[in-house]
């Protein structure tokens, strides 16, 4: 691990354990935009043209990368959805965050012409 990687690893974790409201981590990776705000319903319904676009969902983190926490799913009663943090670029989740609600906003993209999230901003209550 470079010097750089561990520095960012320790700021992140620093900025989770110190949040001022005990039961709130975040938001991690900067402030949540004006975009708009998707249920996981609506999230799945996206078509191709949507790729790159910017929005915001919300769910329950059902499941979490044991290894470094770069990624993870979120869902309601209907759907899932993965969430993508590009091996840690902008943070990591803790694997403690399972069972939390997440309120995330990042990217769309496709694989397989399945929609999936890009992580950029990250909220966890």
């Amino acid at each position: 691990m470079t010097k750089s990687t561990a520095a960012y690893v320790w700021l992140t974790l620093l900025l989770f354990f110190s949040s001022c409201a005990p039961n709130r981590i975040g938001p991690l990776g900067g402030n949540f935009s004006a975009a708009p705000i998707l249920t996981l319903g609506e999230f799945h319904a996206l078509d191709e043209t949507a790729d790159g676009r910017r929005v915001r969902v919300s769910g329950r983190v059902t499941r979490v990368c044991q290894h470094m926490g770069c990624w993870f799913y979120v869902s309601d009663e209907q759907s899932e959805i993965f969430v993508d943090l590009e091996m840690g670029k902008l943070f990591i989740i803790p694997q403690s965050a399972r069972g939390r609600t997440a309120d995330v906003e990042g990217m769309v993209k496709f694989s397989e012409r399945k929609p999936y999230l890009v992580g950029k901003v990250l909220e966890l209550h």
